[in-house]
């Protein structure tokens, strides 16, 4: 009961932005088993240069906690997963961010790969890892 009292106290506007952060994480998922990587990438790519925009680290931090809770949801949401639907949003909100690419070694025949968004010099998802580990192959989108 106290569950469904918390969701009912919760402004209609959170849950319609809570429904389209899960739809578009599903859109994603789906995008990346069926179509090329390069054509997804695009899609993150468009943006519009903001040079000098103050980062609204509210928003930031609005996109990034509601793509973390609801990825449990959507079957292999990987980092990659959340790192493309976080920008795609970050974008929408027209906030600077960086989609960064990583790759490390972990062991002498097995290389892994990482995906994380960072804006304002910070990690807003995809951090919880060691990324200093990880050597950077390619980082795009809009720089703080």
């Amino acid at each position: 009961m106290n569950r469904l009292r918390r969701y009912l106290a919760v402004p209609l506007r959170e849950k319609w932005f809570a429904f389209c952060v899960y739809l578009l994480i599903w859109a994603v998922r789906l995008s990346l088993w069926v179509m090329p990587f390069r054509l997804i990438l695009k899609r993150v790519r468009v943006v519009i240069p903001l040079t000098g925009l103050a980062v609204d680290s509210s928003a930031v931090e609005r996109v990034s906690s509601r793509v973390k809770q609801l990825s449990v949801y959507v079957p292999r949401a990987t980092c990659l997963t959340q790192a493309l639907t976080t920008m795609i949003l970050l974008e929408r909100a027209r906030q600077p961010a960086s989609l960064i690419f990583g790759v490390a070694k972990e062991t002498e025949d097995n290389l892994v790969a990482h995906a994380w968004v960072e804006s304002a010099g910070s990690v807003v998802i995809g951090g919880g890892k060691d990324l200093t580990r990880f050597s950077l192959l390619v980082s795009g989108g809009r720089k703080t």
